[in-house]
């Protein structure tokens, strides 16, 4: 797409939905298209947008339980440690039953009434995917175009497929090590020095 083209495609009101832990990005800067230079714009025209549960929304999903149990024993009660987060939070007044996908999908629509914007360009990474299509879904006269990068199938469970994808991942380094004479020499057999780390 060329500069001229992103930057109209930019002025007609584009939301970024991502899930990242972190903030938002600087306002009124975006890359737009890749990994090209940014475009400096007026604010609200590209405005990053998190899901309401990352660390910098007020409130914040925290499970400061968690960290500290693994540092103590990796295979703690995990469960456990949701659960005593779960009633923290919920002893903190936080409404637990408003963080779902549907809720992120209604929050699109406020953002883009809140911006005074007719119909929203929206761009959904990772899980921000799920809530771009439902937005989208709920809300079609609002949206003009949805773009997925990169995009996950809404049907699938995606966290149940990390383990397996991690494990396909070292797989991978695995054989081209072995293949590799510079790193069998340093490493030797990689899948014995894995299995020799700390849980």
């Amino acid at each position: 797409m060329g500069r001229s083209r992103r930057r109209r495609w930019v002025h007609r009101g584009a939301l970024r939905l991502g899930a990242e832990p972190g903030c938002a990005g600087r306002p009124g800067r975006r890359v737009v298209g890749g990994r090209g230079p940014q475009l400096p714009l007026e604010p609200p025209c590209v405005t990053p947008s998190h899901t309401k549960e990352t660390v910098c929304s007020d409130p914040a999903l925290e499970c400061p339980e968690l960290p500290a149990l693994e540092a103590q024993d990796p295979a703690a009660d995990i469960e456990g440690a949701l659960g005593e987060c779960r009633d923290r939070l919920a002893g903190d007044g936080v409404d637990l039953d408003a963080f779902h996908h549907l809720a992120n999908a209604r929050d699109v629509d406020v953002v883009r009434r809140a911006l005074g914007y007719d119909r929203l360009n929206l761009q959904g990474g990772s899980y921000g995917t799920q809530v771009a299509l439902l937005a989208a879904e709920r809300s079609p006269e609002t949206i003009r175009s949805v773009t997925l990068s990169p995009p996950i199938d809404p049907r699938e469970n995606w966290v149940d497929g990390i383990p397996a994808g991690f494990a396909r991942a070292l797989d991978r380094v695995s054989a081209v090590c072995a293949d590799d004479p510079a790193c069998h020499s340093a490493v030797g057999d990689f899948d014995a020095a894995i299995a020799a780390q700390p849980r």
